[in-house]
């Protein structure tokens, strides 16, 4: 769990400090300050600070950092595929033009985790993408543009990765995985060893957008069955449908794909899980993906979409709850008053777990660090006050 961070020259954050960062962490501020940019600093920072040094699968532990880099590219339509003059890692790099220091540096206050993305280059004038923390360093060749070349998009090294023995899914182990050249090419967009099990139930950083739209919750839902923890999701969704009585998911067409249902106590027929309103289908994502990120952390952008006011306190005290029984570090956004006020009653009931931090830019023309952004961290005391006189953090 971390317990502090230092962030340099990544996105919009130039050098940002946080002194010290809680189990379960709101992140509140204007628009364009940075809320998001921090969830994605925190999964690229999670994905990368533990990187093995000389197992057999270490070189897909620093691909994952390539991985969720590209996703940040794509999420944000950021990828640039025809311009010379750009390159996707530029897109990253907080520094200006003329500066030689191409680095984005994660820490923490200690320096006891840490890691490194930096653009070097060779006396040939190849360019590489080095990936460094204290378990070892990476060096990946970038194609000819600058841009991220993901390992997985190699034929022969996904092929090399993939034969590997031993590749577990499912308390399953696989001894002689061998596929065509046909099939390689198919897993080179998607980036599954051997099945999609692997990822689903091995992915212990998990972002979860502002929406549940597009997410395929079936198999999410399919690991958390196979783990009986199918109830406890129940127990969340009372919350809103106290006669819930079951969900399913069935395959109406390979175009759909696998469509939820829920059905009530009283009810003979089953109704689709999207018809019933947006706080349903995100209450379900929210606490399938926290189920699923046991020891890890789970960031989760615009908290309050989708959910009533009312229900937020009691959805607080589960995710507060079930951060700590599993060893979860919450990172979350939210644009809500409300939200805000709920976080503090929870927080304040569970005594160092909880903690708002404030994201905003130096605006005054005299500031010399005008524009840059820092960060404020709310104490306990602080969100009594903020219970007790309303005080605005957004």
């Amino acid at each position: 769990m971390l317990d502090s961070l230092h962030i340099k020259n990544f996105r919009c954050f130039e050098d940002l400090t946080i002194p010290s960062l809680g189990r379960v962490n709101l992140i509140v501020g204007k628009n364009n300050s940075g809320k998001t940019t921090l969830l994605e600093a925190v999964s690229v920072f999670a994905n990368g600070k533990d990187l093995s040094d000389g197992s057999e699968l270490a070189q897909g532990d620093w691909a994952k950092v390539i991985d969720k880099l590209q996703s940040i590219l794509t999420n944000r339509n950021e990828i640039f595929g025809q311009d010379e003059d750009h390159s996707d890692f530029g897109v990253f790099i907080k520094s200006k033009n003329n500066e030689k220091d191409q680095k984005i540096l994660f820490e923490t206050k200690s320096q006891e985790e840490k890691l490194e993305i930096a653009v070097k280059q060779d006396t040939q004038k190849n360019i590489y993408l080095s990936i460094a923390s204290k378990q070892g360093e990476e060096n990946l060749l970038l194609n000819k543009k600058g841009n991220i070349h993901r390992y997985w998009e190699d034929s022969e090294h996904i092929e090399n990765l993939i034969n590997k023995k031993n590749i577990k899914r499912n308390n399953e182990h696989y001894d002689d995985l061998s596929f065509t050249p046909d099939q390689i090419k198919q897993l080179q967009e998607s980036f599954v060893f051997a099945t999609r099990g692997y990822e689903i139930l091995n992915k212990k950083v998990r972002f979860i957008p502002s929406t549940s739209a597009g997410e395929n919750i079936a198999e999410l839902w399919d690991a958390i069955y196979e783990e009986n923890k199918d109830g406890e999701i129940y127990s969340v969704l009372k919350l809103i449908i106290p006669n819930i009585s079951s969900i399913y998911f069935l395959e109406k067409s390979k175009d759909v794909g696998r469509i939820g249902y829920l059905k009530e106590i009283e009810d003979l027929k089953a109704k689709p899980i999207r018809s019933m309103g947006e706080g349903i289908s995100r209450l379900i994502q929210i606490f399938l993906h926290a189920f699923l990120s046991r020891g890890g952390c789970l960031l989760l952008d615009e908290f309050e979409n989708g959910l009533h006011y009312s229900i937020q306190e009691e959805v607080w005290e589960k995710l507060f709850k079930l951060a700590k029984e599993l060893d979860i570090q919450v990172f979350a956004t939210t644009h809500s008053e409300d939200t805000v006020k709920a976080f503090s009653k929870v927080a304040l009931r569970s005594p160092e777990e909880g903690q708002i931090i404030y994201l905003a830019r130096h605006m005054r023309e005299q500031d010399p660090d005008k524009g840059k952004i820092s960060a404020i961290v709310y104490n306990e005391n602080d969100l009594e006050m903020i219970l007790q006189t309303g005080m605005e953090v957004r």
